[in-house]
């Protein structure tokens, strides 16, 4: 449980620094774009633009920044939100469907703010969809503008995530002591086992070596049993001989 608190510690860490850099790429990058006075070019499938007003609040009010994600027109149903451009001056606006009617040039769609008693008066066509709103990212425009102030308030940020991937550092440290005691008990055990085993090599070892000498001692004893028999054999065989010699001299 120890080694799963450490590993998920240190994976969580890993994963908020992803996620810090990427949210300091993507505010540094709509930080230059303020400041460049550009507008946030498209990111993959997906736009960033700043409210300029109220028509829609409370979904999303003025500051804040909506993410706009390419769709296929035939999906879109009365309800959703969308992003399109105005036939007069080409100004991009975000209200909501409030009917979708099919043309021989192809979809055509009736759009109103929430906050807004009355539809808007024109009908936009499908080629002037840019796409379906997905989110929004409460009072961004503020912050830039504050930052453009400010500039302090960019390292302010910079510290913060400093302060906290230290703070990461320290628990990962505080777990880690604990993963080196868990892998010394580990090594203990393991030369404990290594040990066992080799007494045991060594006590099979040693009964091997004493049924060794016990088959030479029995092969030394049937030796020196042979060795007698034929020594009995040799004397026996001697006093016949000497008993022969003798009676034959006694003859004479």
């Amino acid at each position: 449980m120890k080694n799963l608190g450490y590993y998920t510690v240190r994976t969580f860490s890993l994963i908020l620094t992803i996620c810090l850099v990427l949210v300091c790429l993507f505010f540094g990058y709509l930080y230059y774009c303020s400041i460049a006075h550009m507008e946030v070019p498209k990111l993959g499938p997906f736009r960033v633009y700043m409210v300029l007003s109220p028509s829609m609040t409370p979904v999303f009010n003025m500051d804040d920044a909506v993410i706009i994600c390419n769709t296929n027109t035939d999906k879109l149903e009365p309800g959703d939100i969308i992003c399109f451009t105005a036939f007069e001056n080409n100004a991009v606006i975000t209200h909501r469907i409030t009917n979708k009617e099919i043309t021989a040039h192809g979809y055509e769609f009736r759009t109103k703010g929430d906050n807004v008693s009355d539809e808007d008066v024109f009908v936009t066509p499908q080629d002037r969809i840019i796409g379906k709103y997905i989110m929004r990212i409460p009072k961004l425009q503020t912050f830039l503008d504050l930052t453009k102030q400010k500039p302090y308030i960019l390292v302010g940020l910079v510290v913060l995530i400093l302060l906290i991937q230290f703070l990461c550092g320290v628990a990962e440290r505080k777990f880690k002591p604990v993963i080196a005691d868990n892998i010394q008990v580990e090594a203990v055990s393991a030369n404990e086992d290594s040990t066992q085993l080799t007494a045991e090599q060594q006590q099979l070892l040693i009964e091997q070596q004493q049924a060794v000498i016990e088959q030479q001692r029995a092969m030394l004893e049937q030796q020196m049993a042979m060795a007698q028999q034929v020594q009995n054999v040799d004397t026996e065989s001697w006093n016949k001989e000497k008993g022969s010699t003798s009676h034959e001299t006694d003859k004479d």
